[in-house]
This record gives C-alpha cells, sequence and structure tokens, in this order.
C-alpha cells in the first residue's frame, strides 16, 4: 500500500497524546519527525545525560511507550500504523518508522487512547481491594502480544524491599505533590493495607529492540489498567541494581531471558483526590518536523 499522511489536526493530536507516555525523570528523550512516507521516531540526544547502561535502558523505555501513544492514537484516529523498529542501522538514534494508512478504529483504539489522558503515575498506597486474577492476565496478555512477558512478583523478599523503597521515595502527599523529604520511610503507608501488584516485564534478550519493544508493552499495560480502573506507576530503579536484575533473573526469566522493568498496579485509594496531570506537555518544539 501506498502510504498516506493524516491532516495536521490529526498529527497535531496524535504528537500531542504520544507526549503524554511516561519518561523516566520527564525527560521526554524523543524527536518525531514527519516525512513524506510517515512519522519517524528518534532519541533526542539532546535530552540524554550521562551514557550508562541504565541511562540507555531508560531512554529506550521511554521512546518505547512513545511509540506506542503514538500507534493507538493514531488507530483511534482512524489511521494505522505500520512500524519499522530501527530502520537505519547507520544512524542508531533512528527508532523506527511508521507507515500510515486510513482504517477504521477498533473498540480497544478508542478504549486505550481514551485512558491516555487519564493515566498518572500514582505512588501513593493503593486501597485493600485486590487485583483480580483476571485483570492481571489480560494485561499479560497484551504485551504477551507485543513479544514481552510479564510475571507477578509475590515472594521474593529483597525485590519488594527494593521497590518498597523506590516507592518511599516517590511518596505523595495527601494533596498530590511529591514530599521534598526523600527519606520518608513507607511505615504509614504499609498501615493502610497497600494490596499494590508489582508485575516484571521481560524480553528474550537485552538488544536496544528488546528495550524498545518493553517500553511499548509498558505503555500497553498502563493503558490497560488505566481503562480497567486500576492506579499505576512504573518502576525502574531496582533494576540499577546488579541483584536485583539477577534475582529476577533467576527466579522469573531464567528461560525467557531478561528483565526490563517493574510496574506496579493496584486499585486507587478510595476517597482519594484526584492526582494532578503529568509534567509532560506539548508545545511547538516537541511536535514533529520536516526533515
Amino acid at each position: 500500500m501506498i502510504p498516506c499522511i493524516p491532516d495536521e489536526g490529526t498529527i497535531h493530536t496524535a504528537m500531542s497524546l504520544a507526549a503524554r507516555a511516561p519518561s523516566f525523570h520527564d525527560c521526554q528523550p524523543w524527536l518525531w519527525r514527519l516525512a513524506n512516507d510517515g512519522l519517524h521516531l528518534y532519541a533526542d540526544t539532546d535530552q540524554r545525560g550521562a551514557e550508562t547502561d541504565m541511562e540507555s535502558r531508560n531512554v529506550l523505555l521511554s521512546c518505547g511507550a512513545s511509540l506506542h501513544h503514538c500507534v493507538v492514537a493514531l488507530a483511534a484516529l482512524g489511521w494505522r500504523a505500520k512500524i519499522r523498529w530501527l530502520p537505519d542501522a547507520a544512524e542508531p538514534e533512528h527508532l523506527a518508522a511508521l507507515e500510515l494508512n486510513p482504517h477504521p478504529a477498533s473498540a480497544l483504539d478508542v478504549m486505550l487512547a481514551s485512558a491516555i489522558p487519564r493515566q498518572r503515575d500514582d505512588w501513593r498506597p493503593y486501597s485493600s481491594w485486590a487485583v483480580s486474577a483476571a485483570d492481571i492476565a489480560l494485561i499479560g496478555a497484551r504485551a504477551a502480544g507485543v513479544g514481552v512477558t510479564t510475571r507477578r512478583v509475590e515472594t521474593m523478599s529483597e525485590v519488594q524491599r527494593v521497590v518498597t523503597q523506590a516507592v518511599s521515595r516517590h511518596a505523595m502527599d495527601p494533596a498530590g505533590a511529591p514530599r521534598d523529604d526523600r527519606d520518608v520511610t513507607f511505615a504509614d503507608a504499609k498501615s493502610t493495607e497497600d494490596h499494590g501488584v508489582v508485575l516484571a516485564l521481560g524480553t528474550r534478550d537485552d538488544t536496544r529492540l528488546a528495550r524498545l519493544r518493553a517500553g511499548h508493552a509498558m505503555s500497553l499495560a498502563l493503558l490497560s489498567a488505566t481503562a480497567l480502573g486500576l492506579a499505576t506507576c512504573p518502576i525502574t530503579e531496582p533494576l540499577a541494581s546488579a541483584d536485583t536484575r539477577d534475582a529476577l533473573h533467576d527466579n522469573l526469566f531464567s528461560i525467557v531471558g531478561f528483565p526490563q522493568m517493574l510496574l506496579r498496579i493496584g486499585w486507587p485509594p478510595v476517597g482519594a483526590d484526584p492526582l494532578p496531570l503529568s509534567g509532560t506537555s506539548v508545545d511547538s518544539g516537541r511536535l514533529p518536523v520536516a526533515g
């Protein structure tokens, strides 16, 4: 099929939603370009910090999430996107190319796209309502559809400890604003019967493509959970520890491969105030440029 280009309003809407993808440290390390053959996603090197394995992982996870947000938004607007992953070996920052063609939106497309403006990183303790096995299975099945395996973290005390520490560092006050005290403990949160479920997302290998796909699956999992009414927050800090990566690999992914990130889901606190919109936004500098 000969690719088409949507009108300016469609592109602007898709980019507005793509920019709401979770990016670690809110750095939005992506750059979209519009060309005659479709949309192209690049890693924005100006947004990157020190080049470490963890930094590279987070950049690719974030860009993969923005890619999925964009694909979902376009699908809901009546455009199917065919993804070419890492299309140019000579240009490693070129992460994906999207060939676009008109296609009727499905109910799932609309449901996931409508979840984008509602998704928030919710670091608060979750309510005592348990997340159903059916909901976890649905999220896992959708992630598996894009080549990413989901495992529930249940009995690994070391992993649970570092996840708890990560959550406590992002503890929220009752108004929903981040606390200034970075040493706040999670003891009070535990007393409210936090029943959050921790899911680990893993891939068969640890290549750049695998990390991009993991980010793609992260977005799909977050939007699926949001559409179900669940609260979510992605977590990568524990994976900076080799011990935690090894524990996840040995206990959950010894056959499948490599852990890429953790995702915490649960029912929102009963009667809690709505969370504010995250810091992501779109301005003329973040819209795709021709070239």
